[in-house]
């Protein structure tokens, strides 16, 4: 589908007129949106990074990007101060005191972005993988986007006959290419890293534990984390025991897996008899793992199967698990519709209890399950959604009452967004 500008005003003017008429009591609350399940990004490390800006000069050779001549600093031949038309990537210094830091200032490509939600022309959109991408050809100029975004990221190109926004964008056509964006292939100390999101996170979680170590060696007493990592194999383990419940298989969590390994789970598989395959996240990906469980019902084994193999390995990654066992240690968590589990989350162990920020004490009253809600039946397969009393008239997503209706990815959400367009499709 195309458009023109002149009919883009026509649009507009209709459009107007038709807001104009719904009055005030059309507004509905906006729905939490989710990260797509094969996002991609990058993550920055400050803890790593030396400031030598070679991420900047690449970002600009892998963009066509003009230098920006030094402002302050008279004669360099580059030196930006700040994100612009010709500048996607900047290094900066935050200052506290005597206290500094180097940081990247870049577009966060939110999983809901303010920017893509005042494009009126869809300019800026979520693209394949969760880019927020630019299409300068439906650009009508307007900079709605700079003022949405909460970072100051759009820049408009000012000294161009035909100016654009500029705005990193993952180096997409690398992307296409099979290379990674321009400042990740070129960072000495892997401070920016590219990948697939959910992996990024398990990264993070071994980084917090050498951050750990290091603030251990170098005597830094102020440095308290707010530990809230859970892990797979003790809640998997309650719903397969659970007599209300029949498990067949699971589709074990292959970003989980990267550090765990698929090892971690061979107990759960032969204790239960229950088949478990690693797998990605691709369709592809979730129906061979699918038909790898069936085959093992089939066949009677239970066995765990990794079909991940491009990212997971048996054992994981050595030097994450060795990190994360010396400084964390399983405790007691509490999951989103099951209650408490025991050993199923990860805390700071006794001997580094200095640096567990949840012993700060804070006045808070515990939230209790809404009455009514089923959300632990839904998420345990006991219940459809809609058996749920409170789904559709009082539970929605606009409107949330239990866990399961108030994440884009909830099984409630999930049901009443595809089942209503269902019911709108005729189906």
């Amino acid at each position: 589908m195309s458009i023109n500008r002149r009919d883009f005003v026509k649009g507009l003017v209709a459009g107007t007129a038709g807001v104009a008429a719904l009055g005030p009591d059309a507004a509905l609350a906006r729905e939490r949106v989710e990260a797509l399940p094969d996002a991609v990004g990058m993550l920055y490390d400050a803890t790593l990074c030396i400031g030598c800006k070679a991420c900047q000069v690449a970002c600009k050779e892998a963009n066509g990007l003009q230098p920006e001549p030094g402002v302050y600093l008279e004669g360099l031949y580059d030196a930006p101060v700040d994100l612009s038309g010709d500048t996607k990537t900047l290094i900066k210094i935050c200052r506290n005191g005597e206290d500094w830091s180097y940081y990247t200032a870049q577009c966060m490509h939110c999983v809901d972005p303010g920017c893509v939600s005042v494009c009126m022309m869809a300019a800026l959109h979520k693209a394949e993988h969760g880019i927020v991408a630019y299409d300068p050809g439906l650009c009508i100029g307007c900079r709605n986007c700079q003022v949405a975004c909460p970072f100051n990221v759009p820049r408009f190109q000012w000294s161009k006959t035909l100016p654009m926004i500029v705005k990193c964008e993952l180096c997409r056509h690398l992307l296409a290419e099979g290379r990674a964006p321009g400042c990740c292939r070129v960072c000495p100390r892997e401070a920016i890293v590219y990948g697939q999101r959910n992996q990024l996170l398990q990264t993070a979680k071994k980084r917090i534990a050498a951050m750990l170590e290091e603030a251990l060696q170098r005597g830094v007493a102020n440095l308290k984390i707010l530990p809230g990592n859970k892990t797979m194999p003790a809640p998997m383990t309650a719903l397969v025991t659970d007599p209300e419940i029949q498990v067949d298989g699971y589709l074990l969590p292959g970003h989980v897996s990267v550090i765990s390994g698929s090892e971690a789970f061979r107990k759960l598989a032969r204790d239960w008899d229950t088949p478990c395959v690693v797998t990605g996240f691709t369709p592809v990906d979730i129906l061979r793992a699918a038909g790898e469980i069936v085959r093992m019902r089939r066949e009677g084994r239970a066995e765990v199967v990794n079909h991940y193999t491009r990212v997971v390995r048996p054992e994981g990654n050595h030097l994450a698990r060795r990190l994360v066992d010396r400084w964390f240690e399983p405790c007691d968590a509490e999951w989103r519709g099951l209650g408490v589990i025991p050993a199923s989350g990860l805390g700071l162990r006794e001997e580094h209890a200095a640096r567990d920020a949840s012993l700060i004490p804070v006045d808070y009253k515990p939230v209790a399950d809404p009455a009514g809600c089923r959300c632990g039946d839904v998420l345990k397969g006991i219940l459809r959604p809609d058996e749920c009393p409170l789904f559709g008239p009082e539970c929605r997503p606009e409107q949330p009452v239990g866990a399961c209706m108030v994440s884009a990815e909830g099984a409630c959400a999930a049901y009443y967004r595809h089942e209503r367009l269902k019911v709108l499709a005729g189906s």
